[in-house]
């Protein structure tokens, strides 16, 4: 039996085993790469490890559809829900309408959010948590929350959000 052959001597078969095997080593390195980016990230961020774990653990569940507000995506990520990012703000009350507007249901205060709104520094440690939100997950090293947001109370009141933070803190 005659096999393909081409001008440089090698079978088809040869030169397709060959990428295959170029394909799985870029591949695998890939894979490894990101594991171990992610490993680093979350060596840095234990909040999002026990927020995964309670997830994975039942104690914590989000349903299809559900929309979580935060700086960055990594606790909607871990929630497996959907991210709405939230933008700079002047006042806790704009913040608050931003959210409800945005059909957000959850609301996730950490250090990065802490660093570029300071005014977030009580919701993060989870004080002087306003009646529109309600702790769902609290982690103190660092100091992060999960807050359920009541969009119906804060699109019903319209005017200041009931307590805000305290003063000093918008």
């Amino acid at each position: 039996a005659s096999r393909a052959v081409g001008v440089d001597g090698r079978s088809r078969f040869g030169r397709c085993a060959t990428v295959a095997v170029v394909v799985a080593a870029v591949v695998s390195q890939l894979v490894a790469s990101t594991r171990g980016e992610l490993r680093r990230h979350l060596a840095i961020q234990p909040e999002l490890v026990a927020l995964d774990a309670a997830v994975r653990g039942g104690t914590l569940s989000m349903v299809e559809g559900t929309r979580v507000g935060g700086r960055k995506p990594h606790a909607a990520y871990m929630l497996g829900a959907d991210y709405v990012a939230i933008r700079p703000f002047a006042t806790f009350r704009e913040l608050a309408i931003f959210l409800a507007e945005s059909k957000v249901d959850y609301v996730w205060v950490s250090e990065p959010e802490v660093a570029a709104q300071p005014g977030l520094e009580p919701l993060a440690r989870a004080e002087s948590v306003p009646p529109i939100l309600r702790v769902v997950a609290h982690f103190d090293d660092p100091a992060s929350t999960l807050y359920a947001l009541d969009r119906a109370l804060v699109l019903r009141e319209r005017g200041p959000v009931p307590p805000a933070l305290p003063e000093g803190s918008r």
